[in-house]
């Protein structure tokens, strides 16, 4: 039986499978396998792969051009200045100088002999005087009358000789001297009496002047400024006075006495005990003064007329100051 017949199953005898046109099942399920796997791949590794960051660009410093110092070539020598022509000499006929005119000077007459001068026969007497002091440029002759003057504004004005009452303020000592300050304790007016200049609690500050005198008693003193209490200050030229007006500032008066003669006294008591342990059993002691203590209470005495003593016043002495020159406080206000 051959294969152009249809075939009969149950006929017995032998079948011959034929090939079928195409491709197997299993072999399209495979590729397709295998084509779906390479795509899943290569979308996850495009997926995955990391994505260039967007970087921004640095802004960037424009840098100054490098610029190579240029050899320059050194400049060629200068070239030799020409010498300028030789000027032209023109001479040229100026005028005639003019005439000398000679001064003759006129002789001078002879010098008319001095008499002689009659020569004494003894010798003169010279006396050598201190030379006249001229008088000060504008200075008013002293045989001439003082002038009377009449004083402006008066009000405001505090005369010379004025007193002014006061308080010693600081304790003054005038072995030491230094400055010294003392308070108003009355009101002072001006010269009609109408205002008050100097109000009570103004502060007076001066300087301690030395003694001059070694059995000075007093202590000078000196004020120099004055301060009132709204603030207005003055110099002012006022020595202190007692509260008579009388100079100086009276106070405790301290002269060294013991300080003066203790050294006379040590050495007449060292003579007497020398005098006593160099006497006898049985001799009698007479006791002199010896030229050598004589002599030191002498020199002890001189020194203490030479030596100044100390003069101390104590801080609350009234005292008055004596206005030596005249004051003005025109231009202040002053207090009624």
């Amino acid at each position: 039986m051959t294969g152009d017949g249809p075939s009969n199953p149950d006929s017995p005898g032998p079948r011959v499978v034929l090939p079928q046109t195409g491709p197997s099942p299993v072999v399209v399920a495979i590729a397709l396998c295998l084509a779906g796997g390479g795509v899943i791949w290569l979308a996850q590794a495009h997926l995955g792969a990391p994505k260039p960051a967007k970087t921004r660009a640095a802004p960037t410093t424009a840098l100054p051009p490098n610029i190579a110092p240029l050899d320059i070539p050194p400049p060629p020598p200068p070239t030799p200045p020409v010498p300028p022509p030789p000027p032209e000499v023109r001479y040229i006929q100026g005028p005639p100088p003019p005439p000398v005119v000679q001064y003759v000077n006129q002789p001078t007459p002879p010098p008319m002999a001095a008499a002689p001068e009659p020569r004494l026969s003894e010798p003169v007497m010279t006396i050598d005087l201190p030379p006249a002091s001229a008088p000060a440029e504008g200075a008013p002759p002293e045989d001439l009358p003082a002038r009377a003057v009449v004083m402006r504004n008066r009000a405001m004005l505090v005369p010379q000789g004025a007193l002014i009452p006061a308080a010693i303020e600081t304790p003054v000592d005038s072995s030491v001297g230094g400055a010294v300050r003392a308070i108003t304790t009355g009101d002072t007016r001006g010269f009609d009496g109408t205002r008050v200049l100097i109000p009570r609690g103004s502060h007076l500050i001066g300087e301690i002047r030395p003694n001059a005198q070694p059995n000075q008693s007093r202590v000078t003193i000196l004020w120099t400024r004055l301060v009132r209490p709204d603030g207005v200050a003055i110099k002012l030229v006022a020595p202190g006075a007692d509260l008579q007006g009388g100079a100086g500032v009276a106070g405790k008066v301290d002269n060294h006495l013991l300080a003066r003669m203790g050294s006379a006294v040590l050495q007449s008591a060292l003579t007497i005990g020398v005098a006593v342990a160099s006497r006898g059993d049985n001799s009698a002691v007479i006791l002199g003064l010896p030229a050598q203590t004589a002599g030191g209470i002498a020199q002890a005495g001189a020194a203490q007329g030479k030596n100044t003593p100390t003069v101390t016043v104590e801080a609350g002495t009234p005292i008055m100051v004596f206005v030596n020159r005249d004051m003005d406080f025109t231009g202040v206000l002053p207090r009624r």
